[in-house]
């Protein structure tokens, strides 16, 4: 049994090397996950599910630019209450951090990053934490799902940490922080 595993997985890396692909009815681990119903080809690449990001063409951001000012005009009545949940929010976050529109201070604009960037983080770590716990009860691979999401809470820890480069954080700013991702973590989860 140990040396067919030994040969299967020989055979497998030298067919990563030459081909990419392989038939998944040689692997040893078959069966063990149903993420590929009917596929019988799979990446041999362990890292093949990272995302690759796109640069951007100059038609591609003239087009943006083109159609950035075009807003979304709401249909139902949920698309009305939804969009003034969103501006009641934003606005109170504006008021709350002493933030204008019209000529933001540096003090507020400093608050509200630290404030938005420090809660950005929670989604993604608890989504990650979430989608761990499901894979090891189902006993099946995530595929990087777990990666992507904890990439992204560590992006928004890098953020904050840029952001307290330019900015002082106080003991009222701390508790808020901690406040709110105290009142957001049980929302999320």
């Amino acid at each position: 049994m140990l040396r067919s595993l030994v040969r299967s997985t020989v055979s497998i890396r030298r067919a990563s090397r030459s081909a990419g692909a392989v038939n998944t009815t040689a692997l040893p681990w078959r069966g063990l996950s149903s993420a590929h119903k009917g596929d019988t080809t799979t990446s041999i690449s362990d890292h093949s599910w990272r995302q690759q990001n796109h640069i951007w063409t100059e038609d591609e951001v003239q087009e943006r630019m083109r159609t950035s000012g075009l807003k979304h005009v709401p249909q139902r009545a949920s698309d009305v209450v939804l969009q003034q949940m969103v501006r009641l929010a934003y606005h109170s976050f504006n008021a709350a951090t002493g933030y204008r529109h019209d000529d933001p201070p540096t003090k507020a604009i400093g608050y509200r990053l630290i404030i938005l960037e420090s809660i950005a983080g929670v989604p993604g770590m608890l989504g990650g934490m979430f989608r761990h716990f499901r894979s090891l009860r189902q006993l099946e691979r995530d595929h990087g799902f777990i990666f992507t999401l904890l990439e992204e809470a560590e992006n928004e820890r890098m953020h904050l940490l840029v952001c307290m480069r330019f900015f002082e954080a106080g003991p009222l700013t701390r508790v808020v922080v901690q406040a709110g991702q105290g009142v957001l973590t049980p929302f999320f989860a």
